[in-house]
């Protein structure tokens, strides 16, 4: 707290000789007793500490008492102590010393803080009382008689209350000078009014004046408060009292603001002392915008294939840019469904609802969609809505095998079957079995057999006990679900007739089990025949092994797990049997499954027509039928990131014209045709062929093979790809970045087995150290001595993740780590009173940054030269790979030593030290650009601290791509004064820039001295803002245009105002030439038309630099409308016309209808004749009124209603128009007229108020 003391010293003085007065009486008394006292004070101040005390008060001088004395006065007035006078004080506290206190009497001093309790004394006489008032109060001495006053004050009934002697002590602490006193500034906004409406492409200038009576300059902050928040929008320093200051909102705060709501702008203004702050509220007014939906116009219905488009138009009166929203009802919710931008008002646009959006809605209901269209500040919605019901129809399902009760096998269960779904939708099949104590609780398959053309077959090697089974098959398109059913047999292997060409796969079931089976095949073939299951492997050596005695089957797994299951008699040779499987392989008859790398060629071999009957048409070189054809299936949806289909899939193709396999040629030779699969996928091919016969009478009599198939598969090579970071330490984590596209989408990417290996091969790429193993990932450490070979091998799963060796890939991937082993090439040079300004790494990477902040990326290559600028005060300047410390400036020493320190990308470190002189010559350029920038003049002066009388030494060189002479040097024409004149300046690149180089030489040497950039402006656009007043304007009416235009450059400048109305055609209506900078030009606009009206500005200065602004505005039409009383009247009646027009109306006709005026013949007799139309002139300078008129319907005037209000005719019709110039608009004004004031003449009728 701070109290300004403005006591007077007179006060004191009084209340002292009051005191005195007392005294002396006492004194007098005393003296007849043998009494007195005396008045003391004591003064203490540190001028170190700032520190002092000053004491007053009484000691009796006789008899040892002060007598009935109760009450002191005391004060603190620096000016009459050793304090240094006037200032700002801290009052620390006050002591009160007694030279007897009693409990008799109670204590209480008197402050201008309040009145503080004293402590009681202890006992009746409590020697030397001392007590203690912490105050701490702030208090300014100003004035030479200010002082604080305080009273001590003594409560009670003792007789002598203070004893021999009573003191106040004030503590204080000096705090310095005072202050000079300030005057809040103050700040009155005065453009736009408080209030004030703007249209939202009006954006409005904010201006305000600013004023501070002590004349301190001040910083002006503009805010606008956003979503309940101050937002700075502009801040202005060095504020002059009086000063107006224009705040220019810029565009996108202007677009951010909301609409048509209040929207608050405040500016705070601060002196460094003290503030001041006003506030307005404006609104910016947008016009909402609207949309129609114009298809569909009737209620569709769709199917769940069939997602619906909707056709809007949009409009929009400000011409925003529009968005628009398709919108569903879901239950009582509108959800978004897409929406469309960037959108002008009259467009129409289609919105289709997105399939996931169209398949997540219910099937066999209608919903309503609704637009919703936004301008950037408001959402309007469509008046009208679509209608669209969703259907689905149920997929039709026919089950193609097993057939009705067909005996089939276990381990060997072929399923095929038929869709039709007209909604195309993705269907779920699965198919079980209700046998008990089957694999996968009998689930033969479950998954997606995608949308059409669907997948229709599946082959199960599920185990099936002997006997009948139910087989169910359960289709799911999403919205319903379809189920059919097939009993079939499983056959007794023991009743199938056994050959050579049979091939059985073993079932799922137990080792007692196997061993019954095993006998009951081996019982039904002879000691030389072979059963084997080589579960679709493609079997070689590595699978064949020395398998004795019988092999059990343990479950679904052997089809994934390591090996063939393959039995043999004990006594039969392995070697013989594997023999014999290779003689299989690659038969016509029983081929295995091939597997290729995708884009590989794959021959079919061995192609033979059978036939028993021997109806062939040649046996050369191999028999042959007729009509063969070839099909082939090819599924590529088996594999992730699928390939296309191949052209013709699953159509057969005639042998004679097969020549071309999806686009690629077919190569023959003989019967081998060699086909390129150049997509990934299944292939299933199949052939067939007819035999030759005709009978006697030349009918033909051929018959079809049944076709033979043979599954292919082509899958793609695996990417193998190394990835690593640099751990900073001169150690590296690897990372496989592998994948395969088969199976990408697996944990491991579709990759089984990574092997990483490294070695390290000299710079003479001879090989130090070959291929090891890298046993850890983390922080791997290359040799810094050599060349590291990082190798990363990968390899798929193959063709099938079912399957083992079949058709696995590799790829290999192999980065080197190159340290180079050799020290960096540095060169670098430092020069006196000049900043950093670029530096050019290897390969040209130029980096810019501030000085002590420059940041580097050297590249591997270690060849590494610097052209920069730069200031140092250390002698070591460390270059790392993350930044350059430079400071200060460079020592003024013939001769520095810096050591440059470069690191790689690996962090393998190499440095090399490099001593350089330093050189002192100072550029000091004083060039300019003359005669309206078209002529440069170029001077330059030297300076040196030890070269004074050399300049002639010395060769100025100016280098510019902005001038006409790229190259030249200047003339040495006096001492260190270089000079060349009217140099023709040509900005090639347009960027309105002049930029040059100085450089200086040696002329003896040649050696480059130093070198400084510049670069000058050569000329700035101006800058133009325009306004029209009032702000609310009507059709007809004259606005005040005003520009005001300044340019950087203070060229004068040619001013054009353009005009468009309703986004019609711009039309020049004013220009002028030579404006000057900054003085405001204006015009009026005359006659102005209604609509939406646009004025743009352009300024254009000598140089051919514009700027531009623009605003709208809204001109309201004229418009009159009123009312007729009383309505129905009589003929005969006095009418009245209340007519109200906006827009300044000057001139109103009435139009009587013809009916009446005909029917008007009171000047005939003798009445005053009425001049028709009725014509009145109102008050033009009102904008908005009311007008009262009278006329008389004549007598004879025909009814429109009778009594009953039976309508005999139409009512009456009185055009009004009202006038402004020449302009007019109009409204009619119906009357209905209901009897005959002649009537109430009559005896006996009241009139027509009931009276």
């Amino acid at each position: 707290m701070k109290i300004n003391i403005s006591k007077k010293l007179g006060a004191k003085l009084l209340t002292m000789l009051l005191i005195f007065q007392a005294v002396f009486v006492v004194n007098i008394r005393a003296y007849a007793a043998g009494s007195g006292s005396m008045y003391g004070y004591s003064d203490d101040y540190n001028r170190r500490t700032g520190i002092g005390a000053w004491s007053e008060g009484y000691s009796a001088v006789r008899y040892g008492s002060l007598g009935r004395m109760s009450e002191l006065g005391f004060s603190l007035h620096p000016p009459s102590t050793s304090a240094p006078g006037l200032g700002r004080y801290k009052i620390t506290k006050v002591v009160i010393d007694l030279g007897i206190g009693t409990s008799l009497s109670s204590y209480q001093l008197k402050t201008d803080w309040g009145t503080f309790n004293l402590r009681e004394a202890r006992g009746m006489n409590e020697e030397n009382y001392s007590a203690t008032v912490v105050l701490n109060k702030i208090v300014d001495f100003a004035h030479r008689r200010d002082e604080v006053y305080f009273r001590l004050i003594a409560y009670g009934s003792a007789s002598n209350p203070f004893g021999d002697s009573v003191y106040g002590t004030v503590h204080y602490e000096y705090l310095g000078p005072l202050e000079e006193p300030n005057t809040p500034p103050v700040v009155s906004i005065i453009q736009p009014s408080s209030g004030q409406s703007f249209l939202k492409y009006q954006k409005p200038t904010l201006k305000y004046n600013a004023y501070d009576v002590d004349g301190n300059t001040m910083t002006g902050t503009t805010s606008v408060n956003i979503n309940g928040s101050w937002q700075t929008i502009d801040t202005r320093t060095g504020i002059k009292n009086a000063e107006t200051t224009t705040v220019n909102i810029s565009d996108s705060v202007w677009r951010s603001l909301p609409s048509n709501v209040n929207v608050d702008f405040r500016v705070m203004l601060n002196d460094g002392k003290a503030t001041d702050s006003k506030s307005i509220s404006i609104q910016k007014l947008n016009n909402l915008p609207s949309v129609t939906i114009t298809e569909p116009t009737q209620s569709l219905t769709l199917r769940t294939d069939q997602p619906p488009t909707v056709k809007a138009r949009v409009n929009d009166s400000d011409g925003d840019v529009l968005s628009v929203t398709l919108q569903y009802l879901d239950g009582s919710t509108w959800r978004d469904a897409v929406t469309n931008t960037n959108l002008a008002s009259g467009q129409t646009t289609s919105l289709l609802i997105p399939n996931s959006v169209w398949q997540s809605l219910s099937f066999n209901r209608e919903y309503q969609f609704r637009v919703k269209v936004n301008d950037g500040d408001s959402n309007s919605y469509s008046g009208n809505t679509a209608r669209v019901t969703k259907i689905n129809t149920a997929p039709n399902v026919a089950i193609l095998k097993p057939v009705m009760n067909e005996k089939m096998f276990w381990g060997y269960l072929p399923f095929s079957w038929q869709i039709n779904d007209i909604d195309n939708d993705n269907i779920n099949l699965k198919i079980w079995t209700d046998t008990p104590n089957i694999v996968n609780n009998g689930v033969l398959y479950s998954g997606s057999i995608g949308k059409m053309p669907y997948t229709n077959n599946y082959l199960s090697r599920a185990y099936l006990p002997l006997g009948k089974h139910n087989i169910f098959f359960e289709f799911k398109d999403g919205f319903h679900t379809v189920q059919r059913s097939v009993p079939i047999n499983i056959e007794d292997i023991a009743d199938i007739h056994i050959n050579d060409n049979d091939t059985f796969y073993i079932p799922i079931f137990n080792m007692e089990k196997s061993d019954i089976y095993y006998r009951r095949i081996n019982n039904a073939l002879d000691s030389k025949k072979y059963i084997f299951n080589v579960l679709e492997l493609p079997v070689n050596q590595n699978f064949v092994r020395s398998i004795q005695g019988i092999e059990n089957v343990t479950g679904d797994s052997d089809y994934t797990n390591n090996g063939n299951r393959l039995y043999t008699l004990d006594t039969l040779n392995v070697q013989k049997v594997a023999d014999w499987i290779y003689s299989k392989v690659n038969s016509a008859e029983h081929p295995l499954i091939k597997v290729v790398e995708t884009g590989n060629t794959i021959t079919l071999k061995n192609i033979e027509f059978e036939d028993e009957e021997k109806d062939y048409t040649t046996t050369v070189p191999v028999p042959r039928g007729k009509e063969r054809q070839f099909k082939f299936e090819h599924y590529p949806q088996i594999y992730e990131n699928a390939d296309s289909e191949i052209t013709f899939n699953g159509q057969w193709l005639m042998d004679d014209s097969f020549t071309i396999f999806d686009r690629n040629p077919v190569t023959r030779d003989g019967e081998d045709i060699t086909i390129t699969l150049g997509k990934s996928g299944r292939y299933i091919v199949s052939a067939k062929e007819k035999d030759h016969i005709l009978n006697p009478a030349g009918i033909d009599f051929s018959k079809e093979s049944k076709p033979k198939d043979i599954e292919l598969y082509a899958h793609r090579r695996p990417v193998a790809k190394i990835s690593y970071i640099d751990n900073g330490n001169d150690t590296l984590n690897l990372e496989s970045k592998s994948y395969d596209l088969d199976f990408e989408t697996r944990a491991d990417k579709g990759i089984q087995q990574e092997i990483w290996q490294y070695r390290y091969v000299g710079y003479d790429d001879t090989i130090i150290q070959d291929w090891r193993p890298i046993t850890s990932l983390k922080n791997f450490a290359p040799n810094i001595n050599y060349k590291t070979d990082i190798r990363l091998t990968v390899k798929d799963y193959g063709a099938r993740l079912d399957l083992i060796n079949d058709g696995e890939l590799t790829d290999t991937d192999i980065i080197t780590i190159d340290a180079m082993g050799k020290p960096p090439i540095a060169e670098f040079e430092y020069k006196v009173g000049t900043t950093l300004a670029n530096s050019v790494m290897a390969d040209g990477e130029v980096y810019k940054g501030n000085v002590g902040h420059e940041t580097l990326q050297l590249d591997p290559s270690y060849t590494i030269w610097n052209d920069f600028f730069g200031k140092v005060t250390t002698r070591l300047v460390t270059w790392t790979k993350n930044q350059a410390q430079l400071n200060g400036e460079i020592p003024t020493s013939n001769a520095l030593a810096t050591r440059l320190t470069v690191r790689n990308k690996y962090n393998l470190t190499d440095s090399i030290t490099k001593s350089v002189s330093v050189k002192d010559i100072k550029v000091n350029n004083n060039s300019q650009v003359v005669n309206n920038n078209k002529h440069f003049n170029v001077l330059i002066n030297l300076s040196s601290s030890s070269i004074m009388d050399k300049w002639g030494n010395f060769r100025i060189v100016v280098t510019s791509n902005d001038l006409d002479n790229t190259n030249f040097e200047l003339n040495n024409v006096f001492s260190n004064r270089y000079t060349r004149d009217g140099m023709m300046v040509n900005d090639r690149n347009k960027d309105q820039k002049l930029d040059y180089t100085v450089s200086v030489y040696s002329r003896r040497t040649g050696e480059l001295i130093s070198r400084e950039n510049y670069s000058m402006i050569l000329n700035r656009p101006p800058t133009v803002d325009i306004s029209i007043s009032p702000s609310k304007l009507y059709e007809g009416d004259r606005g005040r245009v005003k520009i005001l235009a300044e340019d950087p450059d203070l060229d004068h400048l040619y001013l054009e105002v353009r005009h468009r109305v309703n986004n019609g055609q711009w039309k020049t209506i004013w220009t002028k030439a030579d404006v000057p900078s900054g003085k405001e030009q204006s015009f009026n606009i005359d006659k102005l038309v209604e609509g939406y009206n646009e004025l743009m500005v352009i300024a254009t200065d000598p140089h051919g630099a514009t700027g531009t602004d623009a605003i709208g505005f809204n001109v309201l039409p004229i418009r009159v409308y009123g009312n007729l009383r009383p309505n129905p009247a009589m003929a005969g009646d006095k009418i009245y016309f209340f007519i109200t027009t906006e827009g300044y109306v000057d001139r109103l006709e009435i139009v009587v209808p013809h009916e009446i005026v005909s029917k008007d013949n009171r000047s005939s007799m003798g009445y005053s004749s009425v001049k028709y139309p009725l014509r009145y002139n109102v008050n033009g300078s009102l904008e908005i009124k009311e007008d009262i008129f009278d006329y008389i319907v004549w007598i004879s005037t025909d009814l429109t209603l009778d009594k009953n209000n039976n309508r005999l005719r139409k009512p009456y019709r009185f055009i009004v128009r009202a006038y402004k110039e020449d302009l007019m608009r109009e409204t009619e004004l119906e009357l209905d007229i209901k009897g005959d004031v002649r009537e109430l003449l009559k005896p006996g009728i009241k009139n027509k108020y009931g009276n």
